[in-house]
C-alpha cells in the first residue's frame, strides 16, 4: 500500500501511514542519514491542486465522532452512532479534514530550542473507526463477556474496518478548540504562525485551515467496558490484554496495535473516571486473523485474560480448569521484583507516554482480568450474511421467541436487531435508525428512558392479531418491504 514519506531530489523515506501522520506532521523535523529536514509542504493530489489553482479551496470533509465509543461518522444522514447506538446530538465535530499521503521536506540549517520543544511536545492525534458496510448493512459481530456476577465488557469485531488517524494540531497550541494547520491550497506549503521559521513563500494565495488525516482498512475489535473506569485502570487493561493476545496467539510486538477511544486529553488524570473503550487493530498487511477469534470462540477472551495475569507476574494455576484465587488472594510469582510495571510485563517502547500511568497493582484492573479469565462470551449480533441471532437462553414460549418468528416471516429483508438485556428485560434495537421494539412485557418506564435518548419505539401489543399492522409500521421505519399481506 501507499505510505507517508519525505521527498527531496528523488529521495523517498517510507513509513507506515499511521506513524507518518505524527513523524511527518506539519513543520516537523525529520532526522535522516545524519541530517535534519523540516516538513514544509504536503503533496496535494492532482485534482486538488488543479482546483485550488483556479481559486478554489482544497476539498475537505467533516466527521462527527461519538463521545461514548469513538466511532466516526462521515455521513450527515445518520442520527445514531453505528458503533454503540448512542445519539449523535452531542458528538464531537471535526471539520476541514483533508487526507494526506506524502509530504515534502527541506534541509533545516538551524535548529532552535523552540524546534526541539515542539518535537518533544508532539501533536494531538486522535484515532477513530467506522465499521465496513456490505450489502447495505454494517459488517460487525458483537458479543458480550459475562460471568456469574453479570456483564463485564462488550466486544465488536469488524473485518476491513476504516481506521482514521487525525492530527488535530500541536499539543501546546493556545486554543485547544481550534484544530489543524494553515496551508497554501495551491502549493501545499504549510503557512501560518510558524511560517517565519521556514523558507519564505512568495505565493500570495490566501491560506486555508485543514486538519490532516490518514486512513486505512484494518481488521478491528472494539472493547467497551460496561461501566466507567479510571484512566489508570483502562490504561493498565489496555496493555495487559495486548500482551495476553500476543502471548496466546504468538504475535510479534507491533503486529497488533491498541488505542483508547475516545481518548480525551482531559481524562489523563489517573484517578479520573472515563467511559473509554479500547480499539485493537491488526497492523500487519492482510491482518494476523486473531481478533475474529475473540468474538467467535467463547473461551478465547478468558484464555487471553489468564495469560495477561501471568505476564503481570501474578501466580496463576497452569490448569485452565483450576479455580482462580480472589483479587485479595493474588500473589506475585516467586522472585518478582517488579513494582508498578517493567519491560518484562506491561511496559514497552510503544507505550512510553503511558509509563507513569500503568500500574499492575491496580485493583480494578486485576478484578476485571480475573472476571474475564472466568467469562464466556454471548452473541449479540451476527454479520450481515448470517441469520438473525436467537440465543439459546431465550425461552421457547417467550414474547421474544414469538416476535422473532413473525419478524423473519413478515420482514425477511430487514437487518437483525441488536439484542440488549436491561436487567430482566430485553430491548431489540437498530442503532443506525434509532428504532427499537417494545415487547408486551417491556416496561413503559424503560421505553420512556430510551425515547429520551432519541429512539422511536414500536410497541407490540398482547393481542398478536394486531402484530402484522405493527410490523408494517416497523418496516416503514427501517425502509424494508413487508413480505406478508397485512
Amino acid at each position: 500500500g501507499s505510505n507517508d514519506g519525505t521527498a527531496r531530489k528523488g529521495g523517498f523515506i517510507q513509513r507506515p501511514r499511521f506513524l507518518g501522520i505524527a513523524e511527518f506532521g506539519p513543520r516537523s523535523l525529520v532526522y535522516h542519514e545524519g541530517r535534519a529536514y523540516r516538513v514544509v509542504a504536503a503533496k496535494l493530489s492532482v485534482g486538488s491542486s488543479h482546483e485550488a489553482s483556479a481559486g478554489a479551496w482544497l476539498p475537505t470533509r467533516a466527521a462527527r465522532i461519538c463521545k461514548r465509543c469513538g466511532a466516526a461518522h462521515f455521513d450527515d444522514a445518520v442520527n445514531g452512532c453505528h458503533g454503540c447506538g448512542h445519539p449523535l446530538g452531542d458528538a464531537q465535530l471535526v471539520q476541514n479534514l483533508y487526507r494526506i499521503e506524502n509530504v515534502e521536506t527541506y534541509p533545516a540549517l538551524r535548529i532552535t530550542s523552540n524546534d526541539e520543544e515542539r518535537q518533544r511536545q508532539g501533536f494531538e492525534l486522535q484515532t477513530v473507526f467506522a465499521w465496513a458496510v456490505r450489502k447495505g448493512r454494517r459488517d460487525v459481530r458483537a458479543v458480550r463477556a459475562e460471568d456469574g456476577d453479570g456483564p463485564i465488557v462488550e466486544l465488536r469485531y469488524g473485518p476491513g474496518a476504516t481506521i482514521t488517524r487525525i492530527n488535530k494540531g500541536l499539543r501546546r497550541r493556545k486554543d485547544k478548540h481550534v484544530y489543524g494547520f494553515m496551508i497554501n491550497p495551491r502549493t501545499g506549503r504549510w503557512v501560518g504562525e510558524d511560517a517565519a521559521s521556514g523558507e519564505p513563500d512568495p505565493d500570495r494565495t490566501p491560506p486555508q485551515r485543514i486538519v490532516p488525516y490518514v486512513q486505512d482498512h484494518k481488521n478491528a475489535l472494539h472493547l467497551l467496558p460496561v461501566r466507567p473506569l479510571t484512566f489508570e485502570t483502562i490504561a493498565t487493561l489496555q496493555y495487559a490484554l495486548l500482551r495476553g493476545i500476543e502471548a496466546v496467539y504468538q504475535l510479534e510486538e507491533g503486529e497488533l496495535l491498541v488505542e483508547r477511544v475516545p481518548d480525551d486529553e482531559n481524562r489523563r488524570k489517573p484517578d479520573a473516571e472515563c467511559h473509554c473503550g479500547l480499539l485493537f487493530y491488526e497492523a500487519a498487511e492482510g491482518g494476523a486473523g486473531v481478533l475474529t477469534r475473540l468474538v467467535s470462540e467463547p473461551d478465547a477472551l478468558a484464555r487471553v485474560a489468564r495469560e495477561a495475569l501471568r505476564i503481570m507476574h501474578i501466580a496463576v494455576p497452569d490448569d485452565p480448569e483450576a479455580p482462580l484465587p480472589s483479587v485479595d488472594e493474588l500473589e506475585d510469582v516467586p522472585g518478582a521484583s517488579c513494582v508498578a510495571g517493567c519491560y518484562g510485563c506491561l511496559l514497552s517502547y510503544y507505550n512510553q507516554p503511558d509509563h507513569e500511568t500503568i500500574d499492575r497493582r491496580n485493583r480494578d484492573a486485576r478484578t476485571i482480568l480475573l472476571r474475564l479469565a472466568r467469562c464466556r462470551t454471548v452473541l449479540l449480533t451476527s454479520p450481515a450474511d448470517e441469520a438473525p441471532p436467537v440465543e439459546v437462553e431465550i425461552e421457547d414460549d417467550s414474547w421474544e421467541t414469538r416476535w422473532r418468528k413473525r419478524f423473519t416471516e413478515i420482514l425477511p429483508d430487514a437487518p437483525a436487531p441488536i439484542r440488549s438485556r436491561i436487567g430482566d428485560h430485553v430491548v431489540l434495537q437498530w442503532a443506525d435508525d434509532l428504532v427499537a421494539v417494545a415487547l408486551p412485557d417491556t416496561p413503559r418506564e424503560l421505553q420512556a428512558e430510551w425515547e429520551e435518548r432519541g429512539y422511536t419505539f414500536v410497541r407490540f401489543a398482547n393481542d398478536t392479531e394486531t402484530w402484522p399492522t405493527t410490523f408494517a409500521r416497523l418496516g416503514r421505519l427501517l425502509g424494508v418491504e413487508v413480505k406478508v399481506r397485512v
